[in-house]
């Protein structure tokens, strides 16, 4: 199942949680108090349109490019300096998509897996350098409670 692109995240009883509807107009609604949790609960949900499991990703390798420091930003002037949500590539930021990359490591346009789930390179941060990737959330309160992460990262191609 893919999720629609109607969908909301915030903070509920001090806990990560994200809801909206798939394709077929399902629900799903993700809690979890740590990234690798949420994941986890979309698994549980079968939630597969961004999972390395997905058939649409069979036959493409997964290339280690280590452990990543992980912090989360939105759309907003403390975050970007501006609210508009588009990307160093042109994109609209979203989240469960959005990562921004060290451009010179992770081309723009790249599929990351990052704890079990695909997202795409759309990015750039001026502070983000090396090994540290920079999570798109939906509101800054959900990116300050992301907080800092490390994961194992990967490149599909």
């Amino acid at each position: 199942k893919n999720a629609d692109i109607n969908s909301k995240a915030g903070i509920h009883s001090n806990r990560l949680f994200d809801e909206g509807d798939f394709e077929d107009g399902s629900p799903y609604k993700v809690f979890g108090d740590t990234f690798q949790d949420r994941i986890d609960t979309f698994n549980l949900f079968d939630f597969s349109g961004n999972l390395f499991d997905n058939p649409m990703y069979d036959g493409m390798e997964k290339v280690y490019l280590g452990h990543f420091k992980l912090t989360a930003y939105d759309a907003c002037i403390q975050c970007c300096g501006k609210t508009d949500g588009i990307t160093a590539s042109g994109t609209r930021a979203k989240s469960g998509r959005t990562i921004a990359v060290d451009k010179s490591l992770i081309p723009l346009g790249s599929k990351v897996v990052i704890a079990g789930h695909v997202y795409i390179a759309e990015d750039t941060g001026s502070d983000i350098r090396g090994n540290w990737i920079d999570v798109f959330m939906d509101t800054h309160e959900i990116a300050k409670r992301f907080g800092v992460q490390y994961e194992d990262v990967y490149l599909l191609r």
